[in-house]
């Protein structure tokens, strides 16, 4: 009994450290929050990429079909699973000013707590963002047509972004 009990037990320590290092690989593989990273984000919703407008100065939209420049955007390490997104269109940071109650915009010059979000792994190389400021997640309302905001209480398919690097 004791040779059987030692086997099992052997056996799911080995299969915890074989699965267990895959899967943390395939999250850690998935986005790194690394400063640098340059990044698209695609609507889980409509399958569009997220783009800063008007180089920059109008509200993110997800609705390209290609990413360029105005879809790419520059990860800033904040902290764990923290980041801020700088927009390649104009070097500006990505805000979710007034609450979350703004549309998302990149318009700020440095990186406060209305722009930093919280990177929530959603598998599959897929992420949810939650502002850091407002503790709600972004979303790309109407059917991933809409403009971007951060005043979504859950993380369904209008808040999932698939990572792309760029």
């Amino acid at each position: 009994m004791k040779k059987i009990m030692t086997f099992i037990l052997s056996s799911m320590m080995v299969f915890s450290l074989i699965f267990g290092n895959i899967f943390n690989l395939t999250k850690a593989e998935a986005f790194s929050t690394e400063t640098g990273n340059k990044i698209a984000l695609m609507s889980v919703e409509n399958g569009k990429f997220v783009c800063a407008e008007d180089n920059g100065n109008s509200p993110l939209i997800a609705n390209r079909d290609q990413a360029k420049q105005w879809e790419t955007f520059e990860v800033v390490h904040m902290g764990h699973d923290k980041i801020a997104l700088r927009s390649m269109a104009n070097g500006k940071f990505v805000s979710a000013d007034n609450d979350g109650n703004s549309l998302l915009i990149a318009n700020h010059d440095r990186a406060g707590r209305w722009e930093i979000f919280k990177v929530i792994h959603m598998g599959h190389d897929k992420i949810a963002l939650k502002s850091v400021e407002n503790d709600r997640y972004v979303g790309a309302n109407g059917d991933g047509n809409s403009l971007l905001s951060a005043n979504h209480h859950r993380a369904g398919r209008w808040e999932t972004f698939k990572v792309v690097d760029e």
